[in-house]
């Protein structure tokens, strides 16, 4: 893509200390392993005059030089503005190799895989974290990040079909629709994150129970979490393998309203 001049996502590299890219990611997001995370530009033209560019960050699919697929997100702090674009299996497969393209039956299992970030290097013997989002998925070992509808049910469906006795749990953010998913989840015997659990054992030790309170009132999602509290090993600090839960008692710890 980088030799091409008109190709739609140019200047590919890794993570330039001190870019844009990389001020983004470790000062706003805390993100400091960036093994699988480039930097470009995501850029448009019509009749040979580029008409549109942004800076992006891409997520790479990958296991070594094995390209699954990628996501790009641009760095954009107005909501207004920012986009995020899946590019699966069969488009990277195919704009490598313009004159003999995948069969399109051949590649549905490819793209739903490519849409899974991070399933190429986690250990299946051990339980596997499924998050909805990449940037999530970053801060917890063995872990799935996922976008779009649906992603949730097509993995499992994926997986358990492979192997029954595959351990997963799921990481949903604390927002009605995702915890609507975390109680049909945990209704189907699979463990799920219980937030507020980790909330109440939060507010419970601070000296101020209800600045505490307000602090975590606006937490919806695992990196904003450790954004809050500026701390990147929030897996093994706050020990949140202990706050999944199988029970589906413990749905008083998911609210939906």
């Amino acid at each position: 893509m980088n030799e091409k001049p008109e190709s739609w996502l140019a200047e590919i590299k890794p993570i330039q200390k001190n870019s844009h890219a990389y001020q983004y990611l470790t000062m706003e997001r805390l993100i400091f392993n960036h093994e699988n995370i480039y930097q470009g530009i995501y850029q448009k033209f019509r009749d040979g005059k580029r008409i549109f560019y942004t800076r992006v960050i891409i997520f790479l699919n990958r296991c070594g030089d094995k390209l699954l697929g990628i996501q790009l997100r641009n760095l954009e702090k107005d909501r207004e503005k920012r986009f995020f674009k899946i590019v699966d299996f069969e488009e990277l497969y195919n704009y490598k190799n313009i004159d003999s393209p995948l069969d399109e039956i051949e590649a549905i299992p490819y793209n739903k895989l490519s849409h899974f970030f991070n399933i190429m290097n986690v250990d299946f013997n051990k339980p596997v974290n499924i998050f909805e989002g990449y940037l999530d998925s970053i801060f917890c070992p063995n872990s799935i990040g996922m976008v779009g509808a649906n992603n949730d049910e097509d993995l499992l469906d994926f997986l358990t079909n492979a192997d029954e006795h595959l351990e997963l749990r799921f990481f949903y953010d604390y927002d009605k629709t995702e915890l609507k998913k975390a109680i049909k989840m945990i209704k189907k015997g699979f463990p799920v994150f219980l937030w507020k659990k980790l909330f109440d054992t939060l507010i419970n030790k601070s000296k101020d129970k209800y600045k505490s309170e307000k602090f975590l009132s606006t937490i919806i999602d695992l990196n904003q979490l450790v954004v809050k509290l500026k701390e990147p090993d929030i897996y093994h600090k706050f020990k949140l393998d202990n706050f999944y839960s199988v029970d589906e008692f413990d749905s008083i710890y998911l609210p939906v309203s």
